[in-house]
């Protein structure tokens, strides 16, 4: 068994079996399986009962089939004798509940076989796990990217302010005054009286190529923040060796830290790599904090000597919503350290290597996790308190240790498709040892109301395009200067036909909404961390609108705006909308929906559609309207934070709706609405739900989860019937 799995099609044995004995092994177990009650549901069972192990056994084509068959038959004895009990359990209206000895679901996980959609859509099937796909540098992009001409100390390059990049000088006090630009008092202390006062003044700074040598923390203060490089292969932060302060690791230091609090917003680290260099075992490679949307993407994080204390730490207050997207870590006692409880952290695309004592270490956090590559001798992921949340889908756990577990958790997870070599087992749960070494699924807790089969609906991911690759050269510019105010002339612009159009990193403004069309031939508006700032008293509340009505293959990628961009599709091309805090709207007919570190309205999906998110924000203080009303979407989301009273998602008729990993703070006492509706519908969720008592009274859900299902309606209620941790919740996908 190699680190990164291992293909059914792909072993030796059932490449010498002929295909004509592979056809009989399937008709003949399918034949067994259909006699049973709920016989769908069992050949579900049966598949995933074979193990890793299993599937990779030496032996010729037909001695191999033999086998298999033997094996597939003493399954469906097992579970026909347990039928019964199961039906039972289907038919019960409380649900089921915690088993003293949890059974994995297991088989092994195939290699990644990468597809094209006539949308231009890519997806990975088979449940490939890549882990981090880092870009070198150096990045192509326009010159004049970060500094307007209407405004040229809005974006800032360290070399402005003396950086050499030379790997030589010490650059430390020249980052950090450009850091300090326009943030600070000559004392350094903050010139605002709190983070959210930047919302509207936010500031970029560029790290050209080069090497950064430093020798202290370099930290800025407020939020919407933009630290970015040329590439992780072309920009590095690199700490002197045994630089002063970074030498203990019961007090950790930082090479780079954000803001922290709750309103650290939009703060964003990209195309970089950060070096803790040798002899700093107290190093913290970068310290991050972000809140609603922010994102740390393409950066690698190492130590030079394998020492430090975590490559990524977010254990100040207060972590999340916020999305980690293609980054490695490599070394260092932990690759990634979370703290506190709120407010939960996406990633998407890790990769950790030879940490010295775990890959992960999460005290309280809720974690949604998909596409994690770990090479280590020591666990994976150690869940330290039972207060954490869990959800890990497509991973590659490899290296391992004869003692040792790859994932051992005291909180409550949510496991699909993943894979380990080398450790002991795949998982310890609390007192519970899960024996093999892959997972289809495991939850460390199913429940359901009146319907809902034990997995989750695993609905099919499309990863999300990167953007057409326009050379730099080939973007077309949106001429700030005489345009600043009312962006007036950007649709002449558009209707030039450029591939790709860009924002220079600005505050921009408009008084009144400027609605443009965007043509077919645009393929991607880039904003560079922008904000568009406008006036309540103008034309519909001022800001940009941009309409997507074409039929094109090539998706309409929308990226980094901070805010003032509404989108109203109306067309059958997919939009994709990243970074940032965006209005959107669409009608019947539109196309799919692609969402990744976006802070969105609340959404109604009255007609069929598809819609994929990563880390998504929909927050509605004081509404009683639902974040999400699905009614007829196809809607898989990867990490959602909300707060707020009121329904958060209610589904019905043909909707489906799939989350893998959430945090859910009401902060109010709900007594008129479930949290979850699920109404004659599909839906698996798996969350940590959080409440806290003010003035004795408990803000939280009365009913966390009702189903309606023909004339029959269940309530299940917070912490009566359902707990504030949930592995896994299903409803009529049986």
């Amino acid at each position: 068994m190699s680190v990164y799995g291992s293909s059914l099609l792909r072993t030796a044995a059932f490449k010498r079996a002929s295909s004509f004995a592979l056809l009989m092994v399937l008709v003949l177990g399918a034949g067994v399986v259909w006699s049973l009650p709920g016989s769908s549901q069992t050949w579900r069972q049966i598949v995933k009962v074979i193990t890793v192990d299993d599937l990779t056994k030496d032996g010729d084509g037909d001695t191999m089939l033999r086998w298999i068959l033997r094996r597939w038959e003493g399954a469906v004895s097992r579970l026909r004798s347990s039928s019964e009990s199961n039906r039972a359990v289907s038919s019960s209206t409380s649900g089921p509940r915690v088993s003293s000895q949890p059974q994995p679901n297991v088989a092994a996980v195939t290699t990644p076989r990468v597809m094209a959609d006539d949308r231009g859509l890519v997806r990975r099937v088979g449940g490939g796990v890549r882990g981090a796909q880092l870009v070198a540098g150096p990045i192509a992009r326009p010159a004049d990217f970060f500094r307007p001409t209407h405004s040229p100390l809005s974006g800032r390059s360290v070399k402005d302010f003396g950086a050499k990049g030379d790997g030589v000088a010490d650059d430390t006090a020249a980052i950090q005054a450009a850091l300090n630009d326009q943030r600070t008092n000559p004392d350094g202390s903050p010139n605002q009286p709190s983070p959210d006062d930047y919302n509207g003044r936010p500031r970029f700074v560029y790290l050209p190529a080069g090497t950064y040598k430093v020798s202290n923390t370099l930290k800025w203060v407020g939020c919407c923040f933009t630290l970015r490089g040329d590439g992780a292969g072309a920009t590095t932060i690199r700490l002197a060796n045994s630089a002063p302060g970074f030498n203990s690791p019961s007090a950790p230091k930082a090479v780079v830290q954000t803001e922290l609090g709750n309103e650290s917003f939009r703060q964003m680290v990209m195309d970089l790599a950060v070096d803790t260099g040798t002899g700093n075992p107290g190093a913290i490679g970068i310290n991050y904090v972000a809140n609603n949307s922010g994102a740390m993407r393409n950066v690698l994080v190492k130590s030079g000597d394998g020492q430090g204390y975590a490559g990524l730490g977010m254990e100040r207050s207060w972590t999340g919503p916020a999305l980690i997207r293609d980054v490695e870590v490599r070394g260092f006692d932990h690759g990634v350290r979370v703290g506190p409880g709120e407010y939960g952290v996406t990633f998407e695309g890790l990769t950790l290597r030879n940490q010295r004592v775990a890959g992960i270490r999460n005290q309280y956090g809720a974690l949604a996790i998909r596409d994690l590559v770990s090479v280590n001798s020591v666990p994976a992921y150690v869940g330290t308190e039972v207060q954490g949340h869990l959800a890990l889908v497509d991973a590659n756990l490899g290296g391992g240790a004869a003692g040792a577990n790859a994932i051992d958790s005291r909180s409550e997870v949510y496991l699909r498709n993943v894979v380990a070599d080398g450790y002991a087992r795949i998982l310890k749960f609390r007192d519970t040892l899960v024996a093999g070494l892959g997972l289809v699924e495991y939850a460390s807790r199913y429940d359901r109301a009146l319907t809902g089969a034990m997995n989750g609906l695993n609905l099919p991911v499309l990863e999300t395009p990167v953007g057409a690759a326009t050379p730099a050269a080939d973007w077309f510019r949106f001429p700030d200067g005489a345009d600043y105010g009312n962006l007036r002339r950007l649709q002449q612009y558009l209707d030039t036909g450029p591939e790709t159009l860009y924002f220079p990193f600005d505050t921009y403004f408009s008084y009144n909404e400027v609605a443009v069309t965007v043509p077919a031939t645009v393929k991607r508006i880039v904003g560079f961390s922008s904000v568009i700032n406008s006036d309540a008293r103008g034309s519909n509340g001022g800001g940009l609108r941009l309409i997507v009505e074409a039929n094109a293959v090539d998706p309409l990628v929308i990226e980094h705006f901070g805010y003032g961009v509404k989108v109203e599709h109306r067309g059958p091309r997919t939009v994709v909308l990243k970074h940032g805090k965006y209005r959107y709207s669409h009608v019947a007919g539109s196309g799919a929906l692609m969402l990744e570190d976006v802070e969105l309205n609340p959404q109604v999906f009255a007609h069929p559609k598809q819609v994929w998110a990563r880390q998504l924000n929909i927050e509605t203080i004081g509404s009683r309207t639902a974040k999400i009303d699905n009614q007829a979407a196809q809607l898989w989301m990867l990490g959602f934070k909300t707060e707020g009273g009121g329904p958060i998602f209610k589904t019905s008729g043909a909707g489906m709706t799939e989350l893998i990993g959430g945090f859910m703070l009401p902060n109010v006492a709900e007594t008129e609405s479930p949290a979850f509706t699920c109404d004659n519908a599909r839906m698996s969720l798996s969350y940590r739900y959080e409440a806290y008592d003010a003035g004795g009274v408990n803000r939280k859900h009365s009913v966390q989860f009702r189903e309606v299902r023909g004339n029959r309606t269940l309530d299940l209620r917070t912490d009566n019937d359902l707990p504030r941790r949930i592995a896994l919740m299903t409803c009529g996908n049986g």
